[in-house]
C-alpha cells in the first residue's frame, strides 16, 4: 500500500497523516483503516484507489466537507461529526455516479 501524494509515491505505514490531496491505493493483498478527526472512519479493501479530494472540519461547529473519490475497488465507510451536522457535506464519487452521505454506515464498490 502507498500513497500518491504531488506526483510521488509514498510507503503508507500505520500512523501516517493524509493530507487533503492523497489518494490512497492498495494492492492485492492490501487494506487500510483511516480516522479522520472528526470522527469518519474508512476502511478500503484491496485493488483500491481512493482519492481524498477535499476535507475540512470545524472541531467547534462540527461543520466541514468531505469530498473522496473511489476510482476502483472497496470502501467501507462509518460517517463522523461532518455528515450528522450537514448531511450534504460528505460525498463519494464512483465513476458512474456520486453519492451523498444521508445516513451513517455505507459499502461502495468500484470497478474499472
Amino acid at each position: 500500500m502507498y500513497l500518491e501524494r504531488s506526483g510521488q509515491r509514498i510507503p503508507a505505514r500505520v500512523g501516517t497523516h493524509l493530507q487533503a490531496t492523497d489518494t490512497v491505493v492498495t494492492g492485492a493483498d492490501g487494506s487500510a483503516g483511516i480516522a479522520f478527526v472528526d470522527n469518519s472512519l474508512l476502511s478500503v479493501g484491496p485493488n483500491s484507489v481512493l482519492a481524498i479530494e477535499r476535507y475540512a472540519f470545524n472541531s467547534t461547529t462540527h461543520e466541514g466537507a468531505f469530498e473522496s473519490s473511489l476510482r476502483r475497488g472497496t470502501l467501507s465507510v462509518v460517517s463522523g461529526k461532518i455528515a450528522k451536522q450537514s448531511p450534504d457535506a460528505m460525498k463519494v464519487k464512483t465513476p458512474s455516479s456520486i453519492l451523498g452521505v444521508r445516513g451513517t454506515e455505507f459499502l461502495v464498490r468500484s470497478s474499472d
